[in-house]
């Protein structure tokens, strides 16, 4: 029995599928198989596939219908040997030390599984290094529960924010088989599968903190292609998650789910105008008011008041955020929450040498007029994921931002006579990260006021 086998689904993958695979042969570490799960591919994947298993033992092949990515883990895991299992996906690839190093942890610190962080890899360059949220070293069940599971079911829109990632591991398979763990749904699978892992089980993580394993971006990459039925996934993936809460005794925020319907609504808008989106633009437009609709019709009955206040917000970027802190000063006395939105796209006057862009700058500006204010946030970002030359989409602030940013020695009037909203923002955990979506519709600022 091999010690590790290694899991590799493949739909249509031909042109990176033997990059992957020669990156698991070129291991240092040897004592593994390596399952190739061919799903239905319509391309030269099935024959890549098959001379890769004729030309090392240690390689073997399954070929099924298109079932997508959690049926064809589901069939790898099945069909592995291994005493612990790691997950490749097709365009991604591994360091050569990966499994070695991820296996010294392991062993040195008597834990049950490992992980490490990833390298986001281009075309012609190498990206940001992700680390896991976890020191280098082994971390007990609770610190594992508090660092990964916990965030999992917290907030998804500001910067930093823990993403599930399967690859990055090394499960132990009786784990898996003992407590029938398999993939489910169609999108947030990582995301479910580690909830039930590492609540199933006291785990012991051992944690590498280098960037082990290469996350291929491109852009014509699938994660950001048109996902039909997009938003009745998410809603159904919120609402397992809210069953796994319960069922494993988590204790998460009581506006959980209500952050992550925020961060769904943001990703349903941009997948509407993503490619491979079906229909005229007046069709996805239709679609995307249909979205803010069903949005409000569903904080609405979570109790929320939801008020448009306009579709055509064009005046200066620090002056609307002022505007938009005003009102949520004078809805204090509200005994329901309420929710106002505002499209648009505002404008900056550059005055300054610093970094930032206009929904930052917007976000920024109505920090010091939140201050005294209660349960009260504003936040704005662009639909396509970009605000100005910055890799955020945009600014979020609350009623203790201003404080926070007065402790890290920043004036608002100054960051804003700098143009830096960017880097004032990012020392308080105000930017809002989603990459990009591939649309460019419009920009959306909020209020929100709970209660």
């Amino acid at each position: 029995m091999p010690r590790l086998s290694v899991i590799l689904p493949a739909y249509n993958a031909e042109r990176y599928l033997d990059k992957a695979v020669d990156s698991v042969r070129d291991q240092t570490f040897e004592d593994w198989e390596l399952i190739l799960v061919d799903d239905g591919s319509r391309d030269a994947t099935p024959a890549i596939c098959d001379r890769r298993a004729a030309a090392d033992g240690r390689v073997r092949v399954i070929h099924q219908e298109n079932g997508g990515l959690s049926a064809a883990r589901n069939a790898g895991m099945s069909a592995a040997q291994g005493e612990y299992l790691a997950f490749l996906d097709a365009d991604d690839y591994l360091a050569p030390g990966a499994y070695e190093k991820l296996f010294a942890a392991l062993d040195a610190s008597n834990a049950d599984c490992a992980g490490c962080g990833y390298t986001v890899a281009y075309d012609d360059a190498l990206g940001e290094t992700v680390l896991l949220p976890l020191s280098a070293g082994a971390h007990d069940a609770a610190e594992v529960r508090d660092a990964i599971v916990l965030p999992l079911l917290g907030d998804r829109l500001r910067e930093g924010a823990f993403t599930g990632m399967v690859w990055r591991f090394l499960f132990k398979r009786d784990v898996i088989e003992r407590c029938a763990l398999e993939f489910t749904d169609a999108y947030l699978e990582d995301e479910l599968f580690l909830i039930r892992y590492f609540s199933s089980y006291p785990c012991r993580l051992a944690v590498v903190d280098e960037g082990l394993y290469f996350y291929y971006q491109s852009a014509v990459s699938i994660t950001r292609g048109y996902f039909a039925g997009f938003a009745e996934n998410y809603l159904r993936v919120l609402e397992v998650k809210s069953a796994l809460a319960a069922q494993y005794g988590l204790a998460v925020p009581a506006d959980w789910k209500d952050n992550c319907a925020w961060a769904g609504l943001l990703a349903a808008v941009g997948n509407e105008y993503a490619p491979g989106s079906p229909g005229a633009m007046r069709d996805k437009t239709r679609r995307v008011r249909a979205l803010c609709a069903a949005a409000q019709d569903a904080a609405q009955k979570l109790g929320f008041q939801c008020r448009m206040l306009t579709d055509c917000l064009d005046c200066e970027a620090r002056e609307a955020g002022r505007f938009l802190a005003s009102i949520a000063r004078s809805h204090q006395q509200t005994e329901r929450p309420l929710a106002f939105f505002a499209g648009g796209e505002t404008v900056v006057h550059l005055t300054g040498q610093g970094l930032g862009g206009r929904n930052q700058e917007l976000a920024l500006a109505a920090a010091p007029g939140l201050r005294g204010t209660q349960n009260t946030a504003v936040c704005s970002f662009g639909s396509d994921g970009t605000d100005g030359p910055t890799d955020a989409a945009g600014g979020f602030v609350d009623q203790s931002s201003d404080a926070a940013l007065r402790a890290a020695g920043l004036d608002v009037p100054q960051v804003l006579a700098e143009n830096d909203a960017y880097h004032a923002l990012q020392k308080i955990g105000g930017l809002l990260m989603t990459g990009p979506t591939g649309t460019n519709v419009n920009d959306l600022a909020m209020i929100l006021i709970w209660r």
